[in-house]
């Protein structure tokens, strides 16, 4: 039996996790889309950040820190709503760090066209004059798209939800108009030189949005200690 991708082993993880989800799931089959039992719709959109008042510690040290971070939230959906795929572009390099070898494309090919009940790049919907934010800060090789199903479960409860692109921690970073900023070898601290620089990505991301509240800020983080 050939070996589950990262991607969905942390998607099933996630289920597991969110019970009733598991149950709960179910595919569409006529539109190729996975159906999540959402409370209410959840939409996407992902946004650059760069912070000129840090300099990222492994680039050059004029270098002004730079990351990603995709946000879920509670929206509207139309018929015409564009929705965030399945897998991400960049799924097979996911796969290839975890493994060190390529993913079959037998059994990854039915899901490239598959897309989730999530809208992407659609207007966040306030109910309020903020919204209570949860942080998720990925460890190393990890991206947004491996927890898109607890994000959007938990978007659906009236939260927004940022998953940060920590570059050169993240399997994958692209800045706008700007070569990939790609993972690393892990440092030989244990997290050291890398864990302060995230520590500092979360505040910056909270400084930096006006959709939320940070009364009601909680972090959730992936191989790290804290």
């Amino acid at each position: 039996m050939p070996r589950l991708s990262i991607y969905l082993l942390f998607s099933l993880f996630c289920l597991l996790k969110t019970q009733p989800l598991f149950a709960q799931l179910n595919i569409d089959h006529s539109v190729n889309k996975l159906i999540l039992p959402l409370e209410q719709p959840v939409g996407t959109h992902y946004m650059h950040f760069e912070d000129l008042n840090r300099h990222n510690h492994r680039t050059q040290p004029n270098a002004p820190r730079q990351l990603g971070v995709r946000f879920f939230y509670p929206t509207k959906l139309t018929a015409s709503t564009q929705r965030l795929p399945l897998l991400s572009n960049q799924f097979s390099r996911s796969h290839r760090l975890i493994y060190d070898e390529d993913a079959d494309m037998t059994y990854i090919a039915p899901l490239s066209a598959m897309t989730w009940n999530i809208a992407a790049e659609s207007e966040i919907q306030l109910s309020h004059s903020a919204l209570p934010l949860i942080i998720f800060s990925h460890g190393y090789y990890l991206n947004p798209e491996l927890f898109t199903i607890m994000a959007a479960y938990i978007a659906s409860r009236g939260y927004l939800v940022a998953s940060i692109n920590h570059s050169f921690g993240s399997d994958y970073y692209q800045p706008p108009n700007s070569k990939a900023i790609t993972t690393i070898e892990l440092p030989s601290d244990a997290l050291g030189i890398d864990l302060p620089m995230w520590s500092a990505d979360q505040r910056f991301v909270m400084a930096k949005n006006t959709w939320i509240t940070t009364r009601k800020a909680r972090c959730s983080m992936h191989s790290m200690v804290r």
